[in-house]
């Protein structure tokens, strides 16, 4: 008790430094980077580093004349929450009014049902309706946007003046997984939640203790957290514990448990392996896992999940729920969001968190958001002048500000409040640095969603996770002509220079 209690001291000192850092910080713009050179960074600075770095007021003086600015999105609580069951979302209420203030301006929440998307949402905009000046979809939604040429390019210069990339409150990674043939279509600002969705390694306490796995933080602190070791440990952990010569989910122990799918996206575009690449001379969606480096990563990974005491279930959540929580494995991987989860609340053995481990001469923790985590789309209906200027300047304050205090925020709620031990925090105050997008996870629903599926992501769950000794190679080399047709199809008449 003393110790939880000493943490929580020690984590507010840290909050109170970094929110006075705020207020006294010079100001000075952080350098964008590219997904490639942001994938290669070594010891990055963590975010209370880059925050003190950064101007508390640097958005500027704009009076929009009491304009209004309609966000829409599935919930209220991206921005509007009705109920605020913690500080994150008092924070967010009083963040929309000083913007509303700061600008002048009325932000209002617009209801636009995911499901809505191909029946009414875009309809509505063929017809020429602004519907809302901001619209927030899932990632994988935002592809119905695309494919219909309704995303404006946040990179045209009405809106960039106002609205910098760069700047650290907007994820570069998902800024370059969304830009092709030079335009811009979708970004992740703080209050989307991507940090919330971003993929985590758990491990049980108890199952590790027992195996003498008691360096998991440490190793992770000194980058040396890898696939190496996650195998390693992974099999030290498998048991059958009832001796009846059969591994079963229900009555034995397992190394790894998870849903075979997003584990295995989190773990490769973690590892720095890319479906899709841009490039950056000809802007042009390129079919990337051909690459050397990217056969390299996949074949290790097949290697790990087919060895022994790995067990990919096809539900995430039962995997967590059902397996994970009552001592069935040691490692699961899941959101980071999880956490909140009465299951894990109540989970009888302690666990801990980890940050995804670092694949093939990687050097970075990197680990990939689910495809389900919202962003942010301008619509090209909202083509009134002053409404997309004021479009960009209030969501370039949104991003700012909800970035600015979510980061203590989720310091506070993950870090002091959920987790259970002093360790976890590592990974908690160095998520921020390491959540990365895919190009392809935009493919979902563009086109033929069918065909992308069976094509790419089929084939590579199929090998990866459930083949022993693939092939991925030979695999990868008998679908990349296709993909890459498929890939020039759907963009070849989108934002062309």
């Amino acid at each position: 008790m003393f110790t939880k209690k000493l943490r929580i001291l020690s984590l507010c000192i840290v909050l109170l430094i970094t929110l006075s850092l705020f207020a006294a910080c010079e100001e000075d713009t952080a350098s964008g980077e590219s997904d490639a050179q942001v994938a290669s960074t070594t010891a990055s600075a963590t975010p209370t580093e880059v925050l003190s770095e950064i101007s508390s007021d640097n958005l500027g003086s704009h009076d929009l004349g009491g304009i209004t600015i309609k966000i829409g999105a599935a919930s209220k609580d991206f921005l509007f929450p009705e109920t605020t069951k913690t500080t994150i979302d008092e924070h967010k209420a009083e963040i929309v009014q000083s913007i509303a203030k700061r600008f002048n301006c009325v932000l209002e929440h617009v209801d636009i049902d995911y499901a809505a998307y191909e029946s009414e949402v875009i309809p509505s905009l063929f017809a020429g309706d602004l519907v809302a000046n901001i619209i927030m979809p899932s990632i994988v939604g935002a592809g119905f946007f695309v494919q219909a040429n309704l995303c404006m390019d946040l990179n045209s210069p009405e809106i960039s003046e106002y609205i910098n990339f760069s700047n650290p409150w907007w994820d570069q990674t998902m800024a370059y997984a969304s830009t092709i043939n030079g335009a811009t279509y979708c970004a992740t600002p703080h209050f989307t939640s991507s940090v919330d969705t971003t993929f985590v390694i758990y491990f049980n306490k108890v199952i590790a203790n027992d195996l003498g796995i008691t360096d998991l933080y440490e190793l992770e602190e000194n980058y040396q957290w890898t696939w190496d070791k996650f195998r390693e440990y992974a099999k030290m952990a498998v048991k059958d514990l009832n001796g009846d010569g059969e591994m079963t989910l229900e009555e034995d122990r397992w190394g790894f448990l998870a849903c075979p799918y997003d584990s295995m996206c989190s773990f490769l575009t973690g590892a720095g392996c890319r479906t899709i690449e841009v490039d950056p001379i000809t802007k042009k969606a390129t079919f990337a896992l051909n690459q050397a480096k990217n056969i390299e990563i996949m074949t290790t990974l097949n290697e790990i999940y087919t060895s022994d005491g790995i067990y990919t279930h096809t539900d995430a959540v039962t995997s967590m729920d059902t397996y994970f929580v009552n001592g069935k494995s040691l490692f699961s991987s899941y959101h980071l969001s999880y956490l909140k989860k009465d299951c894990m609340r109540e989970m009888s053995d302690d666990f801990g968190v980890l940050l995804m481990p670092l694949g093939p001469n990687q050097t970075k923790y990197m680990s990939r958001a689910d495809h389900n985590t919202s962003c942010v789309i301008i619509p090209t209906t909202n083509n009134d002048p002053e409404e997309l200027k004021a479009t960009a300047i209030v969501l370039e304050g949104l991003a700012f500000a909800t970035w600015k205090q979510g980061v203590p925020d989720i310091i506070d709620l993950y870090g002091v409040q959920y987790t259970r031990d002093d360790g976890s925090d590592w990974a908690i105050k160095h998520i921020f640095d390491c959540t990365t997008y895919e190009t392809s996870q935009l493919l979902y629903m563009m086109g033929s969603p069918i065909m992308w599926t069976t094509l790419v992501e089929s084939m590579l769950q199929d090998q990866i996770c459930n083949t022993k000794g693939a092939d991925i190679s030979g695999k990868v080399a008998s679908i990349e002509t296709a993909a890459q047709q498929f890939i020039d199809d759907l963009w070849k008449d989108k934002y062309e220079e």
